[in-house]
């Protein structure tokens, strides 16, 4: 018995290619890009100033800048952990401690939004907060 192949022509599929918006110089891909962020976020009481809350998927967790904490009328307190080590794409992080954060948003709808999130406070974070997939996922 022989074996017989049936060949079928498939129809060419329908391709659409998509452009660039603008090109940029070799080396300048990055040049203007900024992450997702939200402006209007309040730590800890919803009379506090606003702040920049950063949305992060490749952290893990919910990370607050010691310095915005400082800038707070009334600061939650920081909870210290001996032997944490955080570690990031920039190398490892000073970790001051964590806390049980309140955050404020302002919804479409005209009300105030209450978050209760764990979150870690670095000293050297260079923006006021970085809302992880730990924020994600919960809320």
């Amino acid at each position: 018995m022989t074996g017989h192949v049936t060949h079928i022509e498939l129809p060419t599929p329908t391709t659409i290619i998509a452009h660039k918006s603008h090109t940029l110089l070799k080396g300048d891909m990055s040049t203007s890009v900024v992450g997702l962020c939200m402006d209007g976020c309040h730590l800890g009481d919803w009379r506090e100033e606003s702040i920049i809350a950063c949305l992060d998927s490749g952290s893990d967790l919910m990370l607050v800048s010691k310095a915005t904490l400082a800038r707070l009328k009334k600061p939650p307190r920081i909870h210290s952990i001996r032997g944490f080590q955080l570690k990031g794409v920039m190398g490892e992080a000073r970790v001051k401690g964590y806390m049980n954060l309140k955050l404020w948003l302002w919804s479409e709808e005209g009300i105030w939004v209450e978050f209760l999130e764990e979150a870690w406070v670095l000293r050297d974070l260079k923006v006021p907060l970085l809302l992880g997939k730990d924020f994600h996922v919960n809320y």
